[in-house]
């Protein structure tokens, strides 16, 4: 359950959890790097703001922003930037209000788009300042989402939080251009807690 970034030939992994049975046990607050394909681990000074698991990740150029997630006392409204180049991390404006975006965090520009079953906002990286957008017409616990070129696309989750046995396979889209949001054909299954990826195939 932790976060993970790749940034140039290095990969990065943001807190999570141990767990026994299911239950977890213990959250982590450490950054960790491996050297890719060298395959060598680094512990880096840098420290989480609290020890958080399943937090949202995306990276803007040099950076990796690291949103929300769950801490021992619940949702999480966090929100810092780890800086690749010195290894530091700096605090930034929290969310409106504490929330999980594991899988529904995206960035375009300095631009972070995040989606939850309550709200969908926009986090403005060099002012530092969030806003709220409209909400899909039929919202949804852990969608995947992903970005193709000016359309936010989100998939799949739960629609009742808790019904773990019943997810989704709804395909939304969000237009940045009319800012509108828009369904389209269904997935092939019902999915949730998925990644998504946008690739470029050759024929």
């Amino acid at each position: 359950m932790h976060g993970s970034a790749i940034v140039d030939s290095n990969m990065y992994s943001f807190g999570g959890c141990y767990s026994e049975n299911g239950q977890t046990k213990h959250r982590y607050d450490s950054i960790y790097r491996i050297e890719l394909p060298a395959g060598k681990w680094t512990e880096c000074d840098a420290r989480l703001p609290s020890a958080v698991s399943s937090p949202g990740i995306t990276t803007v150029e040099d950076d990796i922003v690291i949103v929300g997630g769950m801490t021992d006392s619940g949702r999480t409204a966090q929100t810092s930037r780890f800086n690749t180049k010195n290894n530091k991390l700096t605090l930034c404006q929290p969310m409106p209000k504490p929330d999980f975006v594991y899988r529904s965090t995206v960035s375009i520009a300095h631009h972070i788009y995040v989606l939850s079953d309550e709200q969908f906002l926009c986090f403005d990286l060099p002012n530092n300042s969030w806003s709220s957008l409209a909400m899909p017409m039929k919202p949804s616990y852990f969608p995947a989402m992903v970005l193709k070129q000016h359309r936010l696309i989100a998939m799949g989750g739960y629609d009742v939080a808790g019904d773990w046995e019943n997810p989704n396979d709804r395909v939304q889209v969000y237009d940045l251009k009319t800012k509108k949001w828009e369904a389209q054909k269904n997935m092939p299954l019902k999915l949730t807690y998925h990644w998504a990826f946008v690739m470029k195939v050759s024929s």
